[in-house]
């Protein structure tokens, strides 16, 4: 818990009162709604890879060389968060996303 109330205070105040008021829509806190959705998340994907490790065979060096690029990326973003804005940031995830999905559809329809 003490994790969740870390964020709380790094989110500035409208954000929490956003986020809090989603949370009130669904009968919980803010900080509960997080957790909550956290705790699921881990849990299925934790599930979902226990059942795939008795059923099929992991290769065991792509997943440690995954988690690794994973983990620099953690670290290389957190720095990099230091010298770029937040709203920069969010618009250029959603150039991103916006580029993603047109070459996803494009690749659907031409196939």
């Amino acid at each position: 818990m003490h994790y969740i109330y870390s964020i709380k205070s790094v989110m500035k105040k409208t954000e929490r009162r956003n986020f809090i008021k989603t949370g009130i829509l669904a009968g919980v806190g803010g900080s509960l709604a997080l957790f909550t959705s956290l705790l699921i998340i881990a849990a299925k994907s934790l599930f979902g890879f226990l059942g795939d490790v008795a059923n099929q065979a992991i290769d065991w060096v792509f997943l440690m060389q995954f988690a690794g690029l994973s983990i620099a990326g953690i670290f290389i973003g957190t720095y990099l968060s230091k010298f770029i804005s937040g709203a920069k940031l969010k618009k250029g995830f959603g150039w991103l996303v916006l580029l993603m999905s047109i070459y996803i559809i494009g690749k659907e329809f031409l196939n």
